[in-house]
This record gives C-alpha cells, sequence and structure tokens, in this order.
C-alpha cells in the first residue's frame, strides 16, 4: 500500500513538472514575440493579419503585387478580393478573434470575419475532433481602406 501512495506521488510530481514546464515555454514564446514585434502582449494570429491590413492600406495599387509574393508562403494565402469571400459563409465564426483584430487595427467599424474551416480529415476511431482539427483552417477577411 505505501508503494502505491509513493508511486502517486511521483507521478502527479511528473506532472505537475511538465505543466510547469509547458508554463515556461509558453512564457518564452510570449516574450520572445514582444522582443520580436515591440507590441506588448498580443495574440500572433489577429496581430500578423492587423499588419498586414495596415501595409495593404499604404501601398499603392501598383506595389500590392510585390506585397502579395513576399507574404504568401505554402503556410499562408493572402489575396484581395472585391467584395465578401465565398467561404465567409462557411465554418464557425470566431469572435475573440475578430474582435482582437479589431482592436489592434483600432477601428470597430471596420469588416472583419474569421471563421475556421473544416478540412478534409476523415473521421478516425474515438478521435472525431482531433482528425478534425488537423485539415482545419483559419480564415480571416478585412475590409480594406
Amino acid at each position: 500500500m505505501a508503494r502505491l501512495r509513493l508511486a502517486w506521488r511521483v507521478s502527479l510530481i511528473v506532472v505537475a513538472a511538465l505543466v510547469a514546464l509547458q508554463l515556461v515555454a509558453l512564457a518564452l514564446f510570449y516574450r520572445e514575440r514582444n522582443n520580436a514585434t515591440e507590441q506588448g502582449l498580443r495574440q500572433p494570429l489577429p496581430d500578423q493579419v492587423a499588419a498586414l491590413a495596415t501595409l495593404f492600406d499604404h501601398v499603392p495599387p501598383e506595389r500590392e503585387s510585390l506585397l502579395l509574393r513576399a507574404v504568401n508562403s505554402a503556410d499562408q494565402h493572402v489575396a484581395i478580393v472585391d467584395g465578401r469571400p465565398a467561404w465567409i459563409e462557411d465554418g464557425d465564426r470566431m469572435p475573440l478573434v475578430e474582435a482582437s483584430l479589431r482592436r489592434y487595427l483600432g477601428d470597430e467599424e471596420r469588416y472583419v470575419a474569421a471563421r475556421l474551416i473544416d478540412g478534409p480529415g476523415s473521421p478516425g476511431r474515438g478521435f472525431e475532433r482531433l482528425s478534425r482539427l488537423i485539415g482545419e483552417q483559419v480564415r480571416v477577411a478585412v475590409g480594406l481602406a
């Protein structure tokens, strides 16, 4: 019986150490991000989208293609479209991302939409939600000035 109690104590200590390690890693990530952006503690996705929208607001139309080439990659797709995107009615609305984005842009009236779009992930046994998350995308639309 004493060994079982000792095993539980050791397990609890290991779990607490792992949680503490994750919190330290998170704090280091946000500190490094703060140092890199010099904008304080901000959520990365809305902060990056707000920075891009601000850039596109001030770039001349003939330079937009150059800026698009600079920001597009395999992980990120940026496009300028007229009107509302077709995907805007799909997926789950992300009101916290939208609110943060409006706050970072400094314009509460600007059109902002953020959606979590289901990917083509195939459902697995007992892991339906996890398999869905693997293929999901975050899509954000911002009205330019």
